[in-house]
């Protein structure tokens, strides 16, 4: 009943209109909520230098258009199928992270995680060019001079002028993050670093995405889906950590029938909208239970 209550709150203008007769275009979306990323002016289709031990380069056409893809293994030997695309597509993307190149498989960028901005799947990394050493080092001067004639504190001052510690982050085979604190990066990291590297491409694995066709009309919708999800991001999640906290204390047999709802807020993120009035019903469970 939970389930499908939520699933009659979906807007059902996206679902028309795929099914309309208008001129659409073929994107790549996130294969968890199907949220458009990129299309095919996006693709990069120039070979790009990358480290052959561990890469296979191999031609590919990906929405009608060839390019190169390259079938890439990290330490943890889980391999994965890579594309590159323009950073221009930073807007459908949300960036963790600081670029580190220890094990880069296109040095000598540095690379981060890539999620999908709608969901927050991880999609891929994005990667960057750092600054020579030189320019890192006069960038560090420049820093150092300014501490001795320091401006006025803001409410993240002592936050930036933290050192900022390194950790060496591998994908493992179910697409989480496992991350070793302390581990050496190829750099010596500053927290000033990320504020000088410039992003020069997306590489996103070519199996977490899926080609869909979409018009201009459901785009807007998708973007317009987008900004109510950020807006609502923040009480999503604290209402995601009452859920839990919650069906923790009832009883498998009764916290059970919620965990399709919460799957289902993980995979259509416009449901998240709605947690709250998951909570309510889980809160009148537990409630019930406890009196």
């Amino acid at each position: 009943v939970i389930i499908f209550s939520l699933f009659r709150l979906i807007p059902s203008a996206i679902m028309d209109r795929q099914n309309a007769s208008k001129p659409s275009t073929a994107f790549l979306c996130c294969s968890q909520c199907t949220y458009p990323i990129a299309f095919a002016a996006d693709l990069l289709g120039e070979k790009c230098e990358c480290w052959k031990k561990v890469v296979y380069a191999y031609e590919l056409a990906v929405l009608d258009k060839d390019c190169w893809c390259y079938s890439a293994t990290n330490p943890g030997d889980n391999r994965f199928d890579v594309i590159r695309l323009m950073p221009s597509i930073e807007n459908a993307i949300s960036i963790t992270g600081t670029p580190s190149s220890e094990h880069s498989w296109f040095p000598p960028f540095a690379w981060c995680h890539a999620h999908c901005a709608a969901c927050g799947a991880h999609l891929g990394w994005g990667f960057y060019t750092l600054p020579c050493k030189e320019a890192f080092q006069v960038a560090c001067s420049a820093s150092q001079s300014s501490e001795s004639n320091p401006l006025p504190l803001g409410p993240n001052a002592s936050e930036a002028s933290a050192p900022t510690s390194c950790a060496s982050t591998h994908l493992h085979e179910d697409g989480n993050e496992n991350v070793t604190e302390g581990a050496k990066c190829a750099s010596n990291t500053d927290s000033r670093l990320p504020e000088i590297a410039r992003l020069d491409f997306f590489g996103l694995v070519l199996t977490r995405l899926t080609e869909r066709e979409y018009c201009q009309a459901d785009v807007s919708d998708f973007v317009a889906e987008r900004e109510a999800i950020k807006n609502h991001s923040s009480q999503y999640k604290k209402n995601l950590s009452e859920i839990v906290l919650r069906l923790n204390q009832l009883p498998l047999t009764l916290a059970a029938r919620f965990y399709p709802a919460l799957d289902a807020m993980q995979h259509n993120p416009h449901l998240r909208r709605h947690s709250g009035a998951l909570l309510s019903r889980v809160t009148d469970l537990h409630v019930t239970f406890n009196v």
